[in-house]
């Protein structure tokens, strides 16, 4: 069933490329997103581009950009393990977790990734279901800023 869903909704991911960099602001100040964030205020361009300059540098660092029929519908990122992503509002609740996971989930067994981290707010209950479904473990809860986390964990390949 999940490699149906994946054809049909033909989730793909490529590298980020500078030019992508506004598209994925755009993600982010979305009132939606915004709200999964640490950080829920605005971001300004400046800031953005300093910290796209910054983390593009990072040797632990992955990021693509989903697509859906060659349209661009999100951003995910992997930082010295932890794991992020966005989708456009949209895009939501249309069926593109789980194969954004999988597609995630295959790009990281070939960088020879074992194992990933990620923080979900407490008050984001889609998220966290849907890291459940596709093998995430919850391991604690967590404070960041005296807001609590579900902070998960998945183990991508043991070798």
């Amino acid at each position: 069933m999940i490699i149906m869903i994946n054809k049909m909704l033909n989730v793909k991911l490529r590298s980020v490329e500078k030019k992508d960099w506004n598209f994925i602001l755009q993600i982010r100040n979305e009132k939606e997103v915004r709200q999964a964030c640490h950080n829920i205020s605005i971001i300004p361009d400046e800031d953005h581009v300093n910290y796209m300059e910054k983390i593009s540098k990072e040797p632990d660092c992955y990021q693509w950009i989903v697509t859906s029929k060659n349209i661009d519908i999100g951003y995910v990122k992997l930082i010295h393990g932890d794991f992020g992503y966005m989708i456009q509002n949209k895009f939501r609740g249309k069926g593109f977790g789980t194969p954004l996971y999988n597609e995630v989930f295959s790009k990281l067994k070939k960088l020879g990734i074992k194992k990933i981290c990620g923080d979900i707010k407490i008050n984001q209950i889609v998220p966290l279901k849907l890291a459940l479904k596709v093998g995430f473990i919850q391991k604690d809860i967590i404070k960041k800023n005296n807001v609590q986390y579900y902070h998960v964990e998945k183990i991508i390949s043991e070798y």
